[in-house]
C-alpha cells in the first residue's frame, strides 16, 4: 500500500506538468518572448536589462530602445520526455525575465531584449523536423535544444541554414557534433562523457563493496554506446558491467516499473547507474526498496537531490545518489540564485525542485560569448567561443573541451559539479563542487 501511495504520488505530479504543458502552446511552434509572468508559452513581452557575464560596461547610456535578440527553444513540452524538458523551459524563461527587466544584455555598446521562441517536439521523433523548421521561419540564428538524441537527426538542417546550436544534455549519441557539424556546441550539462566517469568514482568513493553494475535507462537508440561507454571506465574504479543483454533497458512510456526493479535485483548486480529521465528513475528506485533491495543507485543525470528526495521519500530514497546541482543558495553563483528564486517566485517550490538550468546555462554561455565577441554574427560568435578556455557559466567558470570527443577544440562547456549522497542517517549530504574538463 505504501508504495502505491507512492507512485500515486509521482502520477500527481505528472498531472501537474501534464497541466501546465495543456497552457504550453502545444503546437509545433509556439513563439514567445517571456517575461516570466505569464502562464507558460502565452505571448507577452517586457523591457529591460542586463545582468552579469559580459553584459554590464560598454558605451550604452541605458536611454537607446533594446534591440531583440531571437533564441530557439527546441523542446518537448508535451509528450512523455515533457518532464524532463518543460525544465528548459522554465529556466530560460527565467533568465531571459532578469536580464529583459533589467534593461537587457549589452553586446558591443548595444543592449538586447532576449526573445525565447519556443517549439514543441512532442516528444516524436518524427516531429523534430517540423518543429525544427518553425524557428527557421522565425529567422532564429540560435537554439538551445533538448537532449542529443532528439536533434542529432536536423544538424544538417542548422548547418545548411547557418543556425548554432546547443544541446541541453548528452545522453551518448555519438552521431552529434564533430566536425561535419561545425554548429554543434553543449553548454546545457557536463553529459554522458563526463558523468559517467563522475558517477563511478562518487560510487566507489561512497559505496565500498560494490562491484558489478547494471545499466539503467529507458530506450533511447542509442543504448548500446551507452554501456560501451560505461564499460569502458570500469577498469579505472574496479568495477565490473553486468553485460549489456542482462541491462535494465526499457521503454520511454514504461509503466510498469516493478518489473524493471525485479529485473535489477535478480541480476547479481551490486549497485545500479543510470541515465535517463528521472521522472521513470525515481519509480524504479522506489519499487527496489519496496521488494527490500538496499542496493545503491547512481543517477548519472542533474536531477537535484532535493526532487530525488521528495518524489521517492525518506522511506525510498537511501543509498541512492545524484549528480544533480544543489539549490543551497551558499554553493551557488549569484546569477543561479537569480534564476532559482525567479522560478520560485512565478512557479512555486516544487517546480524549483524539479527544475534543474541546463537550458538557462547554455543561453548564459552564450550570450557571455556574445558579448566577448562583440557581436550577434553567428560565425562571429562561435569563432569567438572556440578561442576560450574559460567561460562564465551560472555554476561558476566553465572549462572548454571536446576536442577528443568531438574532433573539434573547445565544442563543450564543463560546467563545475555539485554531487550529492542520499542516506537515511543523513538524509541529503552535498559533497564540494569540483572542476570539469571534457576530453
Amino acid at each position: 500500500m505504501k508504495m502505491k501511495r507512492k507512485l500515486c504520488k509521482i502520477a500527481a505530479l505528472l498531472l501537474v506538468v501534464v497541466m501546465l504543458v495543456g497552457l504550453a502552446a502545444c503546437n509545433n511552434g509556439t513563439d514567445t518572448t517571456s517575461s516570466g509572468d505569464e502562464t507558460p508559452g502565452q505571448s507577452g513581452s517586457t523591457d529591460g536589462g542586463s545582468t552579469g557575464g559580459g553584459s554590464t560596461g560598454g558605451g550604452s547610456t541605458g536611454d537607446e530602445p533594446a534591440e531583440v535578440l531571437k533564441v530557439g527553444l527546441l523542446i518537448s513540452v508535451t509528450g512523455w520526455f515533457a518532464m524532463v524538458d518543460m525544465s528548459h523551459m522554465f529556466s530560460a524563461q527565467a533568465l531571459a525575465a532578469i536580464i529583459n527587466e533589467q534593461g537587457g544584455w549589452e553586446i558591443d555598446g548595444k543592449k538586447y531584449q532576449v526573445e525565447i521562441v519556443l517549439s514543441d517536439i512532442q516528444s516524436d521523433f518524427g516531429n523534430v523536423q517540423a518543429a525544427a523548421r518553425y524557428l527557421l521561419d522565425q529567422g532564429v540564428k540560435y537554439v538551445i535544444e533538448s537532449i542529443d538524441f532528439f536533434v542529432v537527426g536536423i544538424q544538417d538542417l542548422w548547418e545548411e541554414n547557418g543556425v548554432m546550436h546547443m544541446t541541453t544534455a548528452m545522453s551518448g549519441d555519438n552521431g552529434f557534433g564533430g566536425p561535419e557539424h561545425p554548429h554543434a556546441f553543449v553548454a546545457g550539462d557536463n553529459g554522458f562523457h563526463n558523468f559517467i566517469p563522475q558517477g563511478m568514482k562518487l560510487l566507489k568513493e561512497n559505496f565500498p563493496g560494490v562491484r558489478k553494475l547494471i545499466y539503467c535507462e529507458n530506450d533511447t537508440g542509442g543504448n548500446l554506446a551507452t554501456w560501451e561507454k560505461m564499460n569502458s571506465h570500469v577498469g579505472e574504479f574496479g568495477f565490473e558491467m553486468i553485460p549489456y543483454a542482462n541491462s535494465a533497458v526499457y521503454a520511454g512510456e514504461t509503466t510498469d516499473f516493478a518489473a524493471i526493479a525485479l529485473q535489477i535485483i535478480s541480476s547479481g548486480a551490486d549497485a545500479v547507474i543510470g541515465t535517463g529521465s528521472p521522472a521513470n528513475a525515481v519509480p524504479i528506485l522506489s519499487e527496489m526498496r519496496s521488494l527490500g533491495s538496499d542496493m545503491p543507485y547512481m543517477l548519472c543525470t542533474t536531477l537535484s537531490g532535493e526532487a530525488l528526495y521528495g518524489w521517492a521519500g525518506a522511506d525510498y530514497a537511501y543509498n541512492a545518489a545524484t549528480l544533480g546541482y544543489s539549490l543551497d543558495p551558499a554553493v551557488n553563483t549569484d546569477i543561479a540564485n537569480q534564476i532559482n528564486d525567479r522560478i520560485r517566485r512565478d512557479h512555486g517550490e516544487e517546480t524549483l525542485i524539479n527544475t534543474h538550468l541546463n537550458a538557462a546555462n547554455a543561453l548564459y554561455v552564450l550570450l557571455n560569448v556574445m558579448s566577448m565577441a562583440g557581436s550577434t554574427d553567428v560565425d562571429t560568435v562561435m569563432n569567438t567561443w572556440r578561442a576560450q578556455t574559460e567561460v562564465p557559466t551560472v555554476y561558476g567558470t566553465g572549462n572548454l573541451g571536446g576536442e577528443r570527443t568531438f574532433g573539434l577544440p573547445r565544442q563543450w562547456v564543463g560546467n563545475p559539479g555539485s554531487f550529492m549522497i542520499i542516506s537515511r542517517e543523513e538524509g541529503i549530504r552535498y559533497l564540494d563542487r569540483v572542476p570539469v574538463f571534457v576530453p
